[in-house]
């Protein structure tokens, strides 16, 4: 590639337009344009640099050393959007990391057959030019613009766009976790129970045979606020607490209750009046309350009426403790979700064997009159749910992410050896290492805890051993992909 100077465009362009002065045999018009622009721009195929470890080499002190590969993938398959108003190009997902930017081949379409030169930085800092080609690379560490001239040969009339060539700077499928602080609050709680809300994160636990709470910023994690509830709230409300929508429900010694800000709690026979007995709160969709009762689940959109809601299956399978609920959302239908509730039955009579854990499952298509019932997806699979202490879970992104203490009954599980995921809404659950467990977990001898996941794709452990609080995201999580550009 070789570098020219803006005279020697004007030169070019000036005979361009002579030579079309001089007409040809078939008295063809040609006609040159005052006016241009970039109308699209792609990549051709790019290299990564990747570094492993060498199975032979090794460094002095007998460690393996790093051995560094090169993998390549099309960039075409990169979408690139051109904002005209502003003069940007830039692609929204951005490329993997360690994509070498130094050697890369581009595709570029001008208006009116508008000449394309790149803008180069030379090593005193001072910018010069140099043709565009197909097929010579662009070092992209030397040159953010990219400089397109009308064709009518006159040299000022060109515009300038500036190239983000967008590459991640952390892997997509690293997890990395943060300990956030220790709360002195926290140590000792008989139960716990964190769950996002309004851009918090609430924590609800029982001391001296009371529910207290406590809340921080879900950008914080460090610093926490005790909760002053207007209330007495019972031992049970802090495990029957559910979000729905911009309120909180509990369960308060068999008393339904709500509130706005998880301090000011009022009776839920204000919202309409209620009858039905319910034992325990599961959770919330989009539209309705979901709770188990003496003879099954009931499910209600206000927590005012309820009504007794199908099961397929039998009921004796139904959790008694340990009890959580996720939401996911269908992707092929937004207004179709998914209700999966995860828990232990009482560690009673023949229950006493069970190695697993009981899931149940739900699907809501809102708007349509068919109706679903809730069945129960502990069939004849290989890979069931742990029956663990404290079982946990949590909809982390497209999957479900379960955590527990030390195994009940039948199961011979460690306490916190491993997190489960479940890609198939609860049928089956297998220990991701995609998804690991702190490095410095401490639960303190306590196999009392909470987790929970936010709206920014963090993941929260809380221990009531230790009183400490880790905060976590698989990098993937925190990146958006959201098409905000203009093409022409």
């Amino acid at each position: 590639m070789r570098n020219i100077i803006r005279p020697l465009v004007i030169l070019c362009m000036t005979a361009m337009l002579v030579t079309s002065c001089l007409g040809t045999d078939d008295n063809t018009d040609v006609t040159y344009y005052e006016d241009t622009a970039i109308t699209s721009f792609s990549l051709g195929t790019l290299n990564r640099y990747l570094t492993t470890k060498a199975k032979t080499q090794t460094n002095a002190d007998g460690t393996p050393k790093d051995s560094v590969y090169k993998v390549t993938f099309a960039g075409s398959s990169y979408k690139f959007y051109i904002d005209q108003l502003n003069h940007l190009i830039y692609n929204v997902d951005s490329l993997p990391t360690h994509t070498d930017t130094t050697k890369v081949i581009c595709s570029v379409s001008s208006k009116a057959a508008g000449i394309v030169v790149i803008k180069y930085r030379n090593t005193e800092g001072k910018d010069s030019l140099a043709y565009y080609s197909s097929t010579d690379s662009v070092d992209f560490s030397r040159t953010d613009t990219f400089r397109v001239y009308a064709n009518n040969g006159v040299g000022l009339n060109y515009r300038d766009y500036r190239i983000e060539l967008r590459v991640h700077k952390e892997e997509a499928d690293s997890f990395t976790w943060r300990m956030k602080g220790t709360e002195a609050d926290f140590k000792g709680l008989a139960g716990m129970k964190a769950v996002p809300f309004k851009n918090k994160i609430m924590l609800f636990g029982v001391k001296d045979g009371v529910t207290e709470g406590w809340s921080t910023s879900k950008t914080d994690g460090s610093s926490w606020t005790k909760l002053s509830f207007n209330k007495t709230l019972g031992s049970d409300a802090y495990y029957n607490m559910v979000v729905k929508g911009d309120q909180l429900f509990t369960l308060s010694n068999g008393v339904l209750m709500f509130s706005s800000d998880g301090e000011m709690w009022e009776d839920a026979t204000s919202i309409n009046g209620t009858s039905t007995e319910l034992t325990r709160l599961i959770g919330a969709g989009k539209v309705n309350l979901y709770a188990l009762t003496p003879d099954g689940i009931a499910y209600s959109s206000s927590g005012g009426a309820w009504y007794t809601d199908g099961i397929t299956g039998d009921a004796d399978m139904l959790p008694q403790r340990d009890l959580s609920s996720g939401v996911v959302t269908v992707k092929t239908n937004s207004n179709t979700e998914r209700i999966i509730m995860v828990g232990n039955r009482n560690v009673t009579g023949t229950e006493d064997t069970d190695t697993a854990a009981v899931v149940w499952n739900k699907v809501e298509e809102y708007g349509a009159t068919a109706e679903h019932k809730w069945f129960c997806c502990n069939g004849d699979y290989p890979y069931l749910l742990p029956r663990l202490n404290g079982l946990t879970m949590v909809t982390y992104g497209d999957v479900l992410l379960a955590l527990g203490g030390s195994g009940l009954g039948g199961s011979t599980k460690t306490a916190f050896g491993k997190i489960y995921a479940s890609a198939d809404n609860g049928l089956t659950w297998h220990a991701d290492s995609t998804y690991p467990l702190p490095s410095s977990l401490d639960m303190g001898g306590s196999e009392v805890f909470a987790m929970t996941a936010d709206s920014d794709g963090y993941l929260w452990i809380i221990s009531a051993g230790s009183g400490k609080v880790w905060k976590g995201r698989l990098n993937k999580m925190g990146w958006t992909t959201g098409q905000t550009g203009f093409t022409e």
